[in-house]
Formats: structure tokens, C-alpha cells, sequence
């Protein structure tokens, strides 16, 4: 390939651009099975987005804990930081709550009017007698509303924490990597980043410096990591979205991303264009 080429693929495309045609190209591909594949057939159509996803989920929660756990400690060693965190926690909690508000509205006003019911009328044999096997499942598992607060502050503190990363149970980390922060000394953070990492031959390296200085190194790592996944992105949206267009029927999937991207950038233009103006 020449070195003009390939400087423009890879640095003046922009990588959105390679997902756009990663997802047509995955969708073309999909088409061609016509809705009906084998299940070998499928697993190998799938496998490298598979790869790519499990890539995404094994770094990304790592690298949210040692992000959250230097942020903190790094915005404690500042002067005025506790005015500073406080400030700061009550505005993410209000935009927080508001964007769960605007998403809960776009929700009931875009996507649930035009949700598929399910009633005696359309409901197929195929699906009945599937709802009918899962009686026992349904009836374990119902949703109580009333216990949702206590299963979420129970979901703050986990039994195991990289359990916690294994099952993907971000509260939990990210209220661990918080904790963590908040338990590191900065006075002994401030020292040693004043005076370097070693504090003398007889004394050796400062213990929370080190500490600091490993979340930091892992955090690095991860985004590393994470920088070759996003360059991977395009080739794990040609695989997931084939697999996901060669066993659907393409209407349906049509008319549900389309009902779901309406939501979603109804809500991104109401959170960026009317209520931020508003606040600031």
C-alpha cells in the first residue's frame, strides 16, 4: 500500500467513519443468510465480536477503579478540595437526575407506545409454549419495586471485588475505587511527590506513593488496552451485527434500533441543548 494511502486511512479518517462501514458491511453480510444459518455457522460468524466484547468487558471495569481511585486521591491532595468534591458531587448527582428523568420520558413517550403486545390475538404456539416453561423462572424472579433501594445500596459494597469485575457490577466497583482513594493519605502523597519517589536510602520509597503510583501504572495499561480495542471496533461490528441480522427478521430489527436510536438522540438533544443551557 502506498504511505500516502495509508496515512490518510489511518490517521485523516476519523474511526466513527470505520464503524459506519463496519456496521453496512456487517448488515450486507447478514442479508445474505436471508434470516436462516446454522448455529456452527453462527458461532463462527459472531466469533470475533465476541472476542472484541469480552476484550471491552475484562478491561473496562479495571480501568474504572484505578481511575476512580487516583481521581480522588489526587483531588483530596488539593487545597479547597473538599468544597471543591462537594460542589462537584452535587452537580453530577443533579444532571444525573435529570438525564434518568429525560430518558425515562423519551422512554414512555417514543418507545413504549410503539413496544409489540403481547395478547391472546397475536401470541404464536411457539412463544406460549415457551412462557409456559418458564412459569417456575417468572415466579422466583418477580420485580418487587418496594426492594430496588435496599438491592442497590446492598449492590454499593460487594462481597468480592473482582468478582465484582467478573459479573460487571459497576456500582460496586466504582464505589470501591472511591473508597480507596478516600483511605489514601495524601499528607504522605504530597511528600512524596514533593521530594520524588525515593525518600532516602535508609527510609526507602513513601508506602502510599508507591500505592498511587501503581493504581496509575495499571490505569495507564488499561487505556492502552482500551486504545487497541477502539481500533478493533469496526471488525467487531461487522461480526456482531451479521450474526445479529442472519438470525433476525430484518423489519423488526429495522424498526426497533430505529424506535431506540429516536430515543436515545431525543434525549441526548434535550439533556445538551435545553437543559445544560438552562443550568449554566
Amino acid at each position: 500500500m502506498p504511505a500516502n494511502v495509508q496515512d490518510v486511512l489511518v490517521n485523516k479518517v476519523p474511526t466513527v467513519a470505520y464503524i459506519i462501514f463496519g456496521a453496512i458491511l456487517g448488515l450486507l453480510i447478514g442479508l445474505c443468510f436471508g434470516g436462516k444459518i446454522d448455529s456452527t455457522a453462527l458461532i463462527y460468524l459472531k466469533l470475533l465480536g465476541s472476542l472484541w466484547l469480552n476484550g471491552l468487558k475484562c478491561v473496562v471495569l479495571p480501568f474504572i477503579f484505578t481511575n476512580m481511585a487516583t481521581s480522588v486521591a489526587d483531588v483530596r491532595s488539593l487545597k479547597g478540595s473538599k468544597s471543591a468534591a462537594k460542589l462537584t458531587f452535587l452537580w453530577y448527582f443533579l444532571t444525573t437526575l435529570l438525564a434518568v428523568t429525560v430518558g425515562v420520558f423519551c422512554s414512555y413517550a417514543i418507545l413504549i407506545p410503539n413496544q409489540t403486545t403481547i395478547n391472546l390475538n397475536n401470541r404464536t404456539e411457539e412463544l406460549a409454549e415457551y412462557v409456559s416453561g418458564k412459569k417456575d423462572l417468572i415466579k422466583n424472579n418477580k420485580f418487587n419495586v418496594a426492594e430496588q433501594p435496599a438491592m442497590l445500596a446492598k449492590s454499593l459494597i460487594p462481597e468480592n471485588l473482582v468478582d465484582a469485575m467478573a459479573k460487571n457490577r459497576l456500582v460496586g466497583v466504582i464505589m470501591c475505587g472511591i473508597i480507596v482513594g478516600m483511605l489514601i493519605e495524601t499528607k504522605e502523597l504530597d511528600e512524596a511527590n514533593r521530594t520524588g519517589a525515593d525518600s532516602g536510602p535508609a527510609n526507602g520509597p513513601a508506602k502510599m506513593y508507591v500505592l498511587i503510583m501503581f493504581l496509575r501504572e495499571i490505569n495507564k495499561l488499561c487505556f492502552k488496552i482500551i486504545h487497541v480495542l477502539v481500533a478493533f471496533t469496526p471488525v467487531g461490528v461487522v461480526s456482531l451485527v451479521a450474526a445479529a441480522v442472519a438470525v433476525s427478521d430484518l423489519g423488526a430489527v429495522i424498526k426497533d434500533v430505529s424506535l431506540f436510536l429516536g430515543a436515545v438522540m431525543t434525549g441526548l438533544f434535550i439533556h445538551a441543548l435545553i437543559i445544560y443551557p438552562t443550568l449554566f
